[in-house]
């Protein structure tokens, strides 16, 4: 591992998918205490572009937090009540934003604050320089604050503005620039680390003001169609009515051709069946990855114990069983009964023929962390891994294709036996989808970082682990993981996210 991705274990890249309910349609649309301030507080709002690269970005956007059940109709009502006249919302968190004409957005622009905290985890603030200014960014449990999303042109008043910030909360991380002389300081970062080509939240339009980036625009526009309509009107005018003024030629009789006198009725619609492959996204849960991490780390810390002339090779989490493995040296197995009694109630001891010892037992009650399954789209998952794995560690990343897909397209016959053998055996042509029919991703991580420091990044949509494996000699660390994909054919790819 190089120094740069030892630097980079410091730095968060996650994305969280905790919620904030809302329990009546009267506080949907109510702003918490205080908050009404910061957000209509234009004193320090400056632009609403950032330029980087020559790419222009949405800045100073009103961020508030959303319930995911809500009403479609909800965040246009809050768009409204806002005056707003575009509308974002983040993918891994519960949390919508509102963009203003009048600050120079404009739709599709993408919002900078957004990519800033999808790629930086946890609780922090910052300033980053671009190139037309200066850009505040604050972070609370992945959520943007509601001043947050702020933008100088003046670096003087970015930096007054953030020491005001760094006054009133004591923060975890501190993103400054180096000559700035912060106390605290984890670093200067540029934007080429945070602000990624493939934008994940793009402001979208709220007003038809909006749609025509403007009112004038928008006039002009409704000019032309009233245009247009007129000329469509004097075509159908000069189709319909001069015809009648000219005199009518005599009709000739055509030949006499014969009915039946009777029709046969159109074919019935095909009913609608229940899309399986909904009903298993909407039966199926995972243990969220980071309680895996927990119970995972509990049980590591159950099983290390120093038995005297034994080395200690291997410690690892896989299904729902934790295991260490301790390689002879000078000790015997008569040695390691005296300290038998050391290992918690439950843990099962192993002697190999190769001279190992093994102890395991199993992990904690993991279907207390189950989430209901949610699913993202291939690219996104990439996106996602890349950016909170890539570097800090070495990747490798494989498309698992189900098994009733390989057969279709003709490339497993072995498979294929085994497919009819089973339907065979449950005697359903049809047979029940389970969630090994998703296509998949499969993710084999390597890295020095230990699983609490990496513990938020691995709440990732669809993500289970196979194993967590630690080489106790060359202190690397194993993450074998598996992400369900959303699949492309999806016939309500919005119901099954």
């Amino acid at each position: 591992m190089t120094d740069d991705q030892t630097e980079d274990q410091d730095i968060d890249f996650d994305v969280d998918l905790d919620e904030i309910d809302v329990e009546n349609d009267e506080d949907l649309y109510a702003l918490k205490p205080g908050e009404s301030e910061m957000i209509f507080d234009e004193s320090h709002s400056g632009e609403g572009v950032l330029i980087y690269n020559g790419r222009k970005y949405a800045v100073g956007v009103v961020w508030l937090m959303a319930d995911e059940d809500a009403d479609p109709g909800f965040i246009y009502k809050r768009s409204k009540m806002l005056s707003a006249d575009f509308f974002c919302t983040r993918s891994f968190v519960s949390q919508s934003g509102f963009g203003f004409l009048s600050k120079g957005h404009r739709m599709g622009m993408p919002s900078a604050a957004a990519q800033f905290a999808d790629a930086l985890v946890g609780e922090w603030h910052g300033v980053f320089s671009a190139e037309n200014g200066w850009y505040y960014v604050a972070v609370h449990a992945d959520a943007i604050a509601p001043d947050g999303d702020q933008f100088f042109e003046s670096e003087e008043e970015a930096y007054n503005f953030f020491l005001s910030r760094a006054d009133s909360y004591q923060w975890p991380k501190t993103y400054v620039p180096e000559v700035w002389n912060i106390k605290n300081n984890d670093g200067e970062i540029s934007l080429d680390r945070l602000l990624d080509d493939v934008p994940t939240t793009s402001l979208k339009p709220a007003n038809l003001d909006a749609v025509f980036s403007g009112k004038r625009n928008k006039s002009l526009t409704f000019i032309g169609i009233i245009f247009l309509i007129g000329l469509i009107f004097l075509s159908f005018f000069a189709q319909t009515l001069l015809p009648s003024l000219v005199p009518e030629q005599q009709k000739i009789a055509g030949p006499v051709v014969e009915v039946a006198d009777f029709l046969s009725a159109p074919p019935k619609a095909p009913e609608e069946k229940e899309n399986p492959l909904l009903m298993v996204i909407e039966k199926f849960a995972l243990p969220k990855p980071s309680g895996f991490v927990d119970e995972c780390v509990n049980g590591f810390g159950d099983l290390a114990i120093s038995l005297p002339g034994w080395n200690l090779s291997t410690m690892r989490c896989r299904n729902t069983l934790v295991e260490a493995v301790w390689q002879k040296e000078t000790g015997t197995l008569e040695s390691i009964k005296a300290y038998a009694d050391q290992f918690p109630f439950g843990v099962n001891r192993t002697y190999g023929a190769r001279g190992d010892f093994l102890a395991s037992r199993v992990l904690g009650n993991l279907s207390s962390y189950n989430e209901k399954i949610k699913l993202a789209d291939r690219e996104q998952i990439l996106l996602a891994v890349n950016s909170r794995f890539g570097k800090i560690g070495r990747l490798a990343v494989k498309d698992i294709v189900p098994l009733a897909d390989q057969i279709q397209r003709g490339s497993n016959v072995r498979g294929a036996r085994r497919l009819a053998s089973r339907n065979k055996k449950d005697g359903d042509k049809d047979r029940a989808m389970t969630i090994q029919d998703l296509p998949s991703l499969s993710i084999v991580f390597n890295t020095e970082s230990a699983p609490m420091l990496l513990q938020g990044y691995f709440n990732i949509p669809g993500l289970r682990f196979n194993f967590i494996e630690w080489n106790v000699y060359n202190r690397r660390w194993i993450y074998d993981m598996q992400i369900y994909l959303l699949p492309q054919d999806a016939p309500s790819r919005e119901k099954l996210r």
